[in-house]
């Protein structure tokens, strides 16, 4: 019999196959985009023969292609084309950069200013402002959430929102500041897309996210498009264009219309369908009061029978389903849904979604495991607002300690799979894992290898792909991220300054070299 020959080996490394035993091998071998032999070098060489490329990783360590399980892919790749405000601490800063943007941009022009945090800037910033900027270029800035924006007099006129729609925020003579909340905030960002996006910047977006994943390490994204706060033509074109992707891209759309779904031939339903809004913005659903609002307890944006509705409708239709909920009162009425669907109709292997997940309690997790959801958690929004100085702690106070419980969700046999919500925060997978392992709080840390399971083979897993990837086995997919150093074996608090050396998605090379 004829030897099988490999396009490409890998050896002289440490190759982590986060299958069962996490068994460890030297070297790896890769024919026609999947996995034909794990082994020693020695053993492994036999398979070499003309044309093969055969690359020394000299100690480095390879795993499997990382995944990033919720990602607004048109709008982390629209935004790299806008003015990042992120890490900006003064409204003359903010001012810098958009008149930067405007000096080089033509007149009548969008401007698009994204990651605008104003609780870093402290001072508040109204259109009247940003028209001393421009008044010949529409001015559109969101909050690093998508919860609320700030727009100039041109693109508020440009708007035209309904005079009496929930959000506007007005002066004390009754005239619109510019910023815009809730309803406002959700529609605005629908007609911005409308007169600002066309589908030749789409594929540009797509490109741009594509580049970004690679140098990440990622080879499979489950894209989160559509739905109230973004827009359907953005999962719409996902759904249509998706193909041209380098990387695998598994589509959420984010509405509640079933029927919809079902006629596209798509199997999920969901993602960011908001049942409560973010901490940041004061309208997280909490069970109590926040620390700097005794007033205010948060926003439920569906009723308990809706959301009731929803999930059965879309679970008894055969739907893999992901809903958003952040605060104690909201995880509740989803579990509730969840609970009244499967009591109905009982299924051990629906693979439904959480979510965030940011601030339950002890039972509401049990009760979530019960269930068999998946925990969707972002680890690395502990690090960016987390900690008793950061956003979590000024508005809701001692209860900073409670957020992102993974511990005690992995302890209480729960799935978690990690998730950047780019472009909340950056695609990384790495920093998610430095995120998970390095908690503000370390009573909730997991370990480095239960954070590495929630990138790779919990997140094949989550979308029905464990037979094809998440592990390196011999018949699966060839997606594989070279790494520079092994994150099991590292000081936990240097796994931020682990690098990707190269990226492989179905055996060929997109990243490194």
């Amino acid at each position: 019999m004829q030897k099988e020959i490999a396009e490409l080996i890998l050896y002289n490394g440490t190759i982590i196959s986060l299958d069962d035993d996490c068994s460890i091998y030297n070297a790896i071998a890769v024919r026609e985009g999947k996995i034909i032999a794990l082994g020693d070098y020695a053993a492994i060489h036999q398979l070499h023969g003309f044309g093969t490329d055969e690359i020394d990783l000299k100690g480095q360590t390879v795993i499997p292609g990382f995944f990033d399980n919720a990602v607004h892919v048109m709008n982390t790749g629209i935004g790299t084309m806008g003015v990042n405000l992120n890490h900006l601490n003064s409204r003359e800063e903010v001012f810098k950069a958009i008149k930067q943007a405007v000096d080089h941009m033509p007149e009548n022009q969008f401007i698009y200013g994204y990651h605008f945090d104003d609780y870093m800037i402290g001072e508040p910033i109204d259109r009247f402002d940003l028209d001393k900027i421009t008044m010949s270029h529409p001015v559109y800035i969101r909050r690093f959430d998508y919860h609320s924006a700030i727009v100039n007099s041109y693109m508020f006129n440009l708007l035209n929102l309904p005079w009496n729609i929930e959000g506007i925020v007005k002066n004390e003579e009754d005239i619109p500041t510019g910023l815009l909340k809730d309803r406002a905030s959700m529609l605005a960002r629908k007609k911005f897309v409308e007169l600002a996006v066309d589908d030749r910047l789409r594929f540009k977006a797509l490109e741009n996210v594509n580049t970004e994943a690679l140098k990440q390490g990622i080879t499979t994204i489950q894209a989160m498009e559509g739905g109230f706060l973004f827009h359907d033509r953005d999962a719409d074109f996902m759904h249509e264009k998706g193909k041209a992707s380098l990387i695998d891209m598994i589509l959420y759309y984010q509405i509640t219309d079933v029927g919809k779904i079902k006629k596209k031939g798509l199997t999920r339903i969901g993602g960011c369908i908001f049942v409560d809004g973010t901490i940041g913005m004061g309208t997280a659903a909490l069970e109590e009061p926040y620390y700097d609002d005794s007033t205010n307890m948060g926003i439920i944006y569906y009723s308990a029978r809706e959301l009731n509705d929803f999930i059965l409708e879309a679970h008894l239709a055969g739907l893999q389903i992901a809903v958003h909920a952040i605060g104690e009162r909201a995880i509740d009425l989803v579990l509730n849904a969840y609970e009244n669907a499967l009591e109905i109709y009982p299924s051990s292997n629906h693979r439904h979604r959480i979510e965030h997940f940011i601030l339950p309690t002890d039972e509401q997790i049990k009760r979530a495991v019960n269930l068999g959801l998946i925990f969707s958690v972002h680890p690395a929004f502990d690090q960016l607002m987390g900690g008793p100085s950061g956003l979590y702690s000024k508005r809701i106070g001692a209860r900073h300690s409670r957020v992102n419980p993974l511990r005690r969700i992995v302890d209480a046999g729960g799935m978690i799979i990690g998730s950047s919500e780019s472009d909340i925060s950056p695609m990384n997978p790495i920093f998610g894992i430095h995120a998970s392992v390095n908690h503000t709080n370390p009573e909730s840390s997991i370990t480095p290898l239960e954070a590495l399971k929630g990138f790779t083979i919990n997140g094949a897993y989550s979308c029905f792909q464990e037979d094809k990837v998440g592990t390196l086995e011999i018949g699966k997919v060839a997606d594989l991220a070279v790494l520079d150093i092994n994150p099991l074996e590292c000081d936990p608090s240097e796994i931020c300054h682990i690098k990707v050396k190269m990226t492989i998605k179905r055996g060929k090379i997109l990243f490194g070299l």
